[in-house]
């Protein structure tokens, strides 16, 4: 299970094993979405530093962008490898995905398609954290060592 609380501490979400991903108003606790459209288990899941959208990354190789207010899927970002991490840019427009294929990828939220592929690293890239400047950090693990990359975009 992955768990986020968005910025503003209104919404807490969780990715599950199964696919799902479910998100619950804090003041209440009321359970407000239940998405089921990933296919395979979602690794990831993080708000937009507005609060406004949850990215979900899965297993089966998407990248899914959430309306937190609406419910909607606004958008599908095929990754072509199974997502293991999702971050996004300080001011929201990018998003980056660590994958199975030691590859980090970023990513334009809006016109749905890869802006960069770094594939400099040696072992598997297991989480990005959010970028801020223009440099992006990836940590993962190589030979039983751990490594931190960090890439300017």
């Amino acid at each position: 299970m992955t768990i986020a609380i968005s910025p503003d501490d209104q919404y807490v979400a969780a990715g599950f094993s199964t696919g799902e991903i479910r998100v619950w108003r804090m003041s209440d606790f009321q359970q407000i979405y239940l998405w089921r459209e990933h296919l395979n288990w979602v690794r990831s899941i993080a708000f937009s530093p507005d609060g406004q959208i949850l990215a979900s990354g899965s297993e089966d190789q998407t990248i899914r962008l959430w309306d937190v207010h609406s419910g909607s899927c606004l958008r599908k970002l095929n990754v072509n490898s199974h997502v293991r991490s999702v971050a996004f840019s300080c001011n929201g427009h990018l998003i980056a995905s660590a994958n199975e294929d030691k590859k980090v990828r970023v990513w334009d939220k809006e016109l749905e398609h890869c802006l960069s592929i770094f594939k400099e690293h040696t072992g598997k890239v297991y989480t990005v954290y959010p970028f801020r400047m223009g440099r992006l950090n990836a940590v993962g693990v190589a030979k039983r060592a751990l490594f931190r990359h960090t890439m300017t975009l």
